[in-house]
């Protein structure tokens, strides 16, 4: 390492004891130094030595800041995407209707497909009830006719179509419900960056800003129902101090 001419190092110690020298002193091995010119100006400032347990930290931290700027660029992205597709709260709701139309849709189509199913199960069960019963029209002298295969095969498809039908309209439905809090979620956050939220931020569960544009991580706010609480205690009257006016 080279330093620069008639130049002076400083430092302190553990003790808090300032060191100074036009080289480096024995004493600013593993501190921070500043290096001062023949002005007393700062020319630079060279870093202390790290331990390992410090160059563990650091590196750490570097690979947490570079998983918060990439989240940062990810919802950035999807930012001036909203931005740049709706331009006022109606057409939110104009889009989410549409959306959803379509989802009603497809559950009445599937709706007139059960009741379709549930006819053709009712006319086969029937059948099966027939052979079963031996209801038939030889004599009672004659074996009861088992059902046909054909039958079997016919009835046990038509179950299994009705189930699958019932698995497609609770998928749907529950798609609804996902596409309307999509929905909801995409304008309350379009809504903020309205009202001044920096485009990019990262918000937690709670809407409360948990990266910054710059790759910083905020700390959760403290919570606040010990003071409401305490704030209450104080505010209630304590019991038995009131006092009964006297009668003069």
């Amino acid at each position: 390492m080279s330093f620069s001419a008639h130049a002076v190092f400083r430092c302190v110690d553990e003790k808090g004891i300032t060191h100074y020298g036009d080289t480096m002193p024995p004493q600013c091995a593993k501190k921070e130094v500043a290096e001062i010119n023949q002005s007393g100006a700062l020319v630079r400032k060279i870093d202390a030595q790290l331990t390992p347990e410090q160059i563990k930290v650091r590196e750490a931290e570097k690979i947490k800041r570079g998983e918060n700027l990439r989240l940062v660029v990810d919802q950035k992205q999807r930012d001036l995407a909203l931005l740049g597709t709706y331009g006022s709260e109606r057409e939110f709701t104009a889009s989410r209707n549409r959306d959803v139309a379509q989802l009603d849709g497809r559950v009445a189509t599937l709706q007139g497909r059960v009741t379709e199913l549930d006819t053709r199960v009712q006319k086969f069960a029937a059948e099966m009830e027939f052979y079963k019963a031996g209801q038939s029209k030889t004599s009672k002298a004659a074996k009861v006719r088992e059902a046909p295969p054909q039958l079997v095969n016919d009835l046990a498809r038509a179950q299994n179509d009705r189930t699958t039908v019932d698995t497609e309209i609770a998928q749907t439905e529950a798609e609804k419900k996902s596409v309307i809090a999509r929905y909801d979620e995409e304008k309350a956050r379009w809504m903020r960056l309205k009202q001044g939220l920096a485009v990019g931020t990262v918000l937690d569960v709670e809407g409360n800003i948990m990266i910054t544009p710059n790759g910083d991580r905020k700390p959760p706010p403290a919570p606040v129902a010990a003071t409401a609480d305490v704030a209450a205690t104080k505010a209630a009257p304590t019991v038995g101090s009131t006092k009964t006016p006297t009668k003069k």
